[in-house]
């Protein structure tokens, strides 16, 4: 069943192509997620009163977030590739630099680690 509720996750989809990027269609829904649920100047919340890294039972290290709603780098690095993909690089690379700055060193993969080569 839907839960219909607005997550940030649904970023995934105009990124991907799913729906087309550079679509009305696409602005709307990315602008209702950052106006509902960004944080931190460039952080995204999973979804409204999001409790997992505050106080979820099944949380891995318990209370990291300090409170609900935390940001999650990865709903970020989705709209920052809508943004890239929509024309809207500058606010892309903003982003982008945001999650490096956020990231928890050792916790994002680098490009050696992952195999990926420059060429």
């Amino acid at each position: 069943t839907p839960l219909g509720r607005v997550d940030s996750s649904s970023a995934i989809v105009p990124a991907l192509g799913v729906i087309d990027p550079a679509s009305g269609r696409a602005a709307a829904h990315v602008a209702t997620i950052l106006q509902l649920l960004g944080r931190d100047g460039y952080g995204l919340a999973r979804y409204l009163y999001d409790d997992y890294y505050f106080d979820e039972p099944y949380d891995p290290a318990g209370d990291e977030a300090g409170s609900v709603e935390p940001s999650w780098p990865q709903m970020s690095m989705w709209v920052a590739v809508y943004e890239a993909l929509s024309g809207g690089s500058d606010g892309a690379l903003r982003r982008l630099q945001w999650i490096a700055s956020t990231a928890g060193c050792g916790y994002m993969g680098s490009p050696l680690r992952l195999g990926v080569t420059h060429r």
